[in-house]
């Protein structure tokens, strides 16, 4: 990262994670504070509200909320903390969509840079779209750089038409999935003999899976589909399977632990992703087939970057949505010699190495921090003389209960010459030794840690600097 200490603040739905969206910001968070660098996380809390500690350098705050419907909460905590906080932090990234997040930026007066991550549009929630656009218009200004996860997203969508001049293109990666040998073993030995045709996500309408149950119907009896995962319509499938006699063919697995999941993508021999409306923008579990080498049958969902991430005839097929037939059929081409399905399988893991890795996800998200970080330092250049301003040499050192200035340059200390502060103007030097900070941003350090309001906490920082530069500690 930048040479200065950069501080990220990433704005989410919810915690504990649940979803493509949410385990996308848990790698980013994890990555780049295991790199030294603050990346925090703000969200709702779908369990009790509190702080988590991932690690020296990332904190997840998990903010109450009084209502929730429809993926939508509402969260005057959110508003309050943000409001509190955002001042430290040089970036704040914002995940998409994502209302109660949006209000939250909006009311928050913050002044630094802005990276809305586009993963979707909102396309159930129409009545609340006319509420929520001109606050989605908003952020859309507001933004310095949109993120989407394929240029097929990006380019259809009709919220970012006026906003192409700032838009990056990253799509999401995952780490490598590394299946157990001896699982993938008890799954083969479970259906011996036998092709498997794997499918996960929740059993919801926009997934499609009664059109890949119904697929089942066309494939011969040395295919098993296996579908993993909970959702409101597992009766309906579970009674499609039963009607149409395919209880020996289709398999609902129901919830999957995380490691059975990767013994499960080690054991199929294709992975079907049989969603059916642009809900589905990107499909990460294609991806992560694809790291395992396995070929993907996925649909043409128009304006969604589902079979774009399938690149069709080469990672895998990509057919018509709501067509059980087609999915059947391409399920079979895949699988309709060993050379071909060789030639699929290796395909995929190709892409996956090329495309959709971890690591080059972050990477270029890296360099777009990187760039933003490099124009805000140019903006604050006659705010950034206060990381310069403490004299050359000058640290700051606790004995017992006493703070004192010193001067590590000079062999020996001259107590006459050494300065003590008290609690309060230490929390202010130690700011000053992280990194730049403008005596606004001091103040609200110090409304965070005492009970004081704003213009009180704003005289006493300017009062503490005249002082400072009057002993000579700072200089400017």
């Amino acid at each position: 990262m930048s040479s200065f200490r950069t501080m990220i603040l990433h704005l989410g739905k919810f915690y504990p994670f649940n979803g493509g969206m949410e385990k996308a910001i848990l790698d980013i968070v994890e990555d780049f504070s295991s790199r030294d660098v603050t990346c925090d996380l703000l969200c709702i809390a779908t369990g009790k509200p509190g702080v988590t500690k991932l690690n020296e350098h990332c904190h997840i705050d998990a903010a109450s909320s009084i209502w929730h419907c429809n993926s939508v909460s509402i969260s005057p905590a959110m508003i309050g903390k943000l409001r509190k906080i955002c001042n430290r932090y040089d970036i704040i990234h914002i995940h998409c969509p994502n209302p109660m997040a949006n209000l939250a930026l909006f009311l928050s007066g913050y002044k630094g840079k802005v990276v809305l991550h586009w993963h979707s549009d909102i396309l159930r929630q129409k009545i609340m779209l006319k509420f929520y656009k001109p606050l989605q218009t908003w952020l859309i200004n507001r933004a310095d750089v949109i993120i989407g996860t394929s240029p097929v997203y990006l380019d259809k969508s009709p919220f970012l038409q006026d906003a192409k001049n700032k838009v990056a293109v990253v799509p999401l990666g995952v780490s490598k999935v590394h299946p157990s040998p001896d699982g993938v073993k008890a799954i083969k030995d479970r259906y011996a003999g036998r092709k498997i045709v794997f499918a996960l996500g929740r059993l919801v309408e926009y997934k499609g899976f009664k059109y890949l149950i119904d697929a089942a119907r066309s494939l011969g009896d040395d295919f098993v589909v296996l579908i993993g995962g909970t959702g409101p319509l597992h009766s309906q499938l579970d009674q499609q399977i039963k009607e149409n006699n395919l209880q020996d063919k289709v398999k609902l697995l129901g919830y999957v632990p995380d490691k059975d999941v990767n013994d499960y993508y080690g054991a199929c021999d294709v992975f079907c992703l049989s969603s059916i409306w642009k809900t589905e923008a990107f499909g990460m579990v294609q991806i992560e087939a694809m790291s395992c080498g396995k070929p993907v049958v996925a649909t043409n969902i128009e304006g969604s970057g589902v079979p774009w991430v399938n690149k069709d005839g080469y990672s895998g097929l990509n057919v018509e949505p709501e067509n059980s037939e087609a999915l059947a059929q391409a399920i079979m081409k895949i699988t309709e010699s060993e050379e071909t399905y060789n030639t699929y399988s290796s395909n995929a893991l190709r892409r996956y190495n090329e495309m959709f890795s971890k690591e080059k996800m972050l990477n270029e998200y890296e360099q777009i921090y990187n760039s933003l970080v490099e124009e805000r330092a140019i903006e604050k250049e006659p705010e950034m003389i206060f990381d310069r301003m403490i004299k050359n040499g000058l640290k700051l050192r606790k004995l017992g209960s006493k703070y004192m200035v010193v001067d590590t340059c000079a062999k020996n200390v001259n107590l006459s010459n050494v300065f003590t502060l008290n609690e309060t103007a230490a929390q202010l030097w130690m700011q000053l030794e992280r990194r730049d900070a403008s005596p606004e941003e001091l103040a609200d350090k110090l409304c965070e840690e005492y009970d004081v309001d704003k213009d009180t906490a704003l005289n006493d920082v300017e009062r503490q600097l005249s002082e400072w530069r009057e002993f000579g500690l700072i200089v400017g």
